[in-house]
């Protein structure tokens, strides 16, 4: 069929090296499942990583706000002839969007499309308007609702935003504003703080979520804002007064800093990558897993993950992974054959399909029984000879 793709082969895992530093953005779900962080430092790995809306529209947001503030502190400010700040926010979400969208397709261009990727124009990309929406909202609560500033600068395609997040800072002090690299003095602990502001009482530092809510995105959201309290204090000899988690569109809410409890977190992660090390020193990689629904669903790492199929986890969303051989395939429907029992699964949302004889393995599918249907979010693998 015209535009069809090929199914990518299944990846192996390959040897990882030793955890020298865990980011600040990743530290929360490390703790939860330790081989997810192992699996994200793959090389082997990174090449099949769908590029998704989600990612698209996140990254455009936190530029679009680093942007603004940017504008903010670098022109003066304009008395009259003044746009909407709501207008401005648009604008420079757009441009934003539009240059991720180029780095993308750029991306595509020399790989190949993989089912999973997202490959919409910006504005058909799934949830394009509510996120702009949300960024808009945002913006008018934080800067006003008129625009008393000169216009955001804007990068050019092939940019890249900001100092490198690894990059080992010159001197205990740390400056104020946007997307301000943060490292432990053992460099263990790296990050990126999304803003450090001081706002009237002391030094607040904020971290931005522009997708998915719910109690995970909270609780890993607080946890990366005490490491940055807590580079931040061994860096400057001062705790924040404030640490803000901003949920768009939803209201900030306000991450408590205890000295004492953010000392007993962080030195929970280091015994936690230390114990990581010593497994890997082992070779022992499925150790590592801790597969659950909560830890699984959302898992790109799931195709390739022998601790999930063994783990016999039953996913939170009605997601179904399922193996086996393609007996029979008749435009987009692809039977398979698992355990003796013929599934009949709808590849349209795929873009793909597997030939006859093959073995594949099919990531969140929905449907129910016999009866299952791919979507954006699914993949599916063709699977070497040997796997299940």
């Amino acid at each position: 069929m015209e535009g069809m793709r090929s199914l990518p082969t299944l990846p192996r895992p390959s040897e990882v090296p030793l955890l020298r530093f865990i980011y600040a953005s990743e530290a929360w779900a490390f703790l939860q499942c330790p081989l997810r962080a192992v699996f994200e430092r793959d090389d082997s790995l990174r090449t099949f990583r769908p590029v998704s809306a989600a990612a698209l529209l996140g990254s455009a947001a936190h530029q679009t706000l680093e942007s603004l503030y940017a504008a903010q502190r670098g022109s003066l400010t304009i008395e009259s002839d003044s746009q909407a700040t709501r207008v401005v926010a648009r604008g420079a979400f757009d441009a934003e969007l539009l240059r991720l969208c180029e780095q993308r397709d750029r991306v595509l261009e020399a790989r190949g499309t993989l089912p999973g990727d997202d490959v919409q124009r910006p504005t058909s990309l799934p949830y394009h308007a509510l996120v702009r929406a949300r960024v808009e909202v945002f913006a008018a609560s934080r800067f006003g609702p008129a625009w008393r500033w000169g216009s955001p600068p804007r990068r050019n395609s092939r940019s890249h935003a900001g100092p490198a997040i690894d990059a080992a800072p010159d001197a205990n002090a740390i400056d104020l504003g946007m997307e301000i690299p943060l490292r432990s003095k053992d460099g263990r602990i790296r990050g990126k703080a999304d803003s450090i502001v001081a706002d009237g009482v002391g030094v607040a530092i904020e971290e931005f979520k522009s997708g998915a809510r719910g109690n995970r995105v909270r609780e890993s959201g607080a946890f990366q804002l005490t490491l940055y309290a807590s580079v931040f204090h061994e860096r400057t000899g001062e705790w924040p007064r404030r640490l803000w988690l901003h949920v768009l569109p939803a209201p900030p809410i306000e991450v408590q800093v205890v000295p004492e409890e953010i000392g007993r977190r962080r030195a929970r992660l280091l015994r936690a990558m230390d114990d990581v090390n010593e497994t890997l020193g082992r070779a022992d990689l499925a150790s590592l897993g801790r597969p659950s629904g909560a830890n699984c669903t959302s898992c790109r790492h799931r195709p390739w993950c022998s601790a999930f199929r063994c783990g016999h986890v039953e996913l939170d969303d009605q997601r179904i992974d399922v193996a086996g051989s393609v007996v029979r395939v008749e435009g987009w429907t692809t039977t398979l054959e698992t355990r003796g029992t013929q599934i009949a699964i709808d590849c349209r949302g795929l873009g793909a399909l597997p030939a006859v004889g093959s073995r594949v393995r099919f990531c969140s599918l929905r449907g129910v029984g016999v009866q299952l249907a791919a979507d954006r979010t699914s993949s599916a693998w063709l699977l070497p000879t040997h796997e299940g």
